[in-house]
């Protein structure tokens, strides 16, 4: 008799270096209910696994190109940092500090005006090659470390236009 095949599992997803998220995972939550040090941010990075999380911003996107549409929320970045304090994250408008700490990762909080000011056309390298490309708007972060660059992360989005 043939033994059937042991069960195959996956290992975990390891914890991704950089991850961006809306505030408390809604793109219309402008910010003013869940910000660090209040209940909702707390309730929010109480549930929160980052391990095993697609980036948000790369999962919920419907428009053209996989981009969000019409978003208004705060991005919050989290970066692996095995020094709590001494990541940064960088746009093409300004540098950020961390604002909070979670785990093994410095967080950061951009508000919408902030992220909204380092737009720039999109470009079909921003996308996946089986992505059908379409105009978008697209944001880049940077995330750095005391060494240079630990990782670098865009997303697309659209008023409809």
């Amino acid at each position: 008799m043939v033994e059937p095949p042991a069960a195959v599992t996956a290992p975990p997803a390891a914890p991704s270096p950089f991850v961006v998220r809306y505030v408390c995972d809604d793109k219309y939550d402008e910010g003013a209910v869940c910000r660090p040090g209040k209940p909702a941010w707390d309730a929010w990075l109480g549930t929160l696994q980052l391990d095993a999380a697609p980036n948000l911003l790369n999962r919920q996107g419907g428009g053209p190109g996989g981009a969000e549409w019409n978003p208004n929320a705060p991005l919050v970045a989290f970066v692996a940092s095995a020094d709590a304090g001494s990541a940064r994250l960088k746009s093409s408008k300004a540098t950020y500090k961390p604002v909070a700490r979670f785990g093994d990762y410095d967080i950061f909080l951009v508000p919408m005006p902030a992220w909204s000011a380092a737009v720039r056309p999109a470009r079909a390298s921003d996308f996946p090659p089986e992505t059908e490309f379409s105009p978008n708007s697209v944001v880049e972060l940077r995330a750095l470390g005391a060494k240079g660059e630990l990782a670098r992360g865009s997303f697309a989005f659209s008023r409809g236009e």
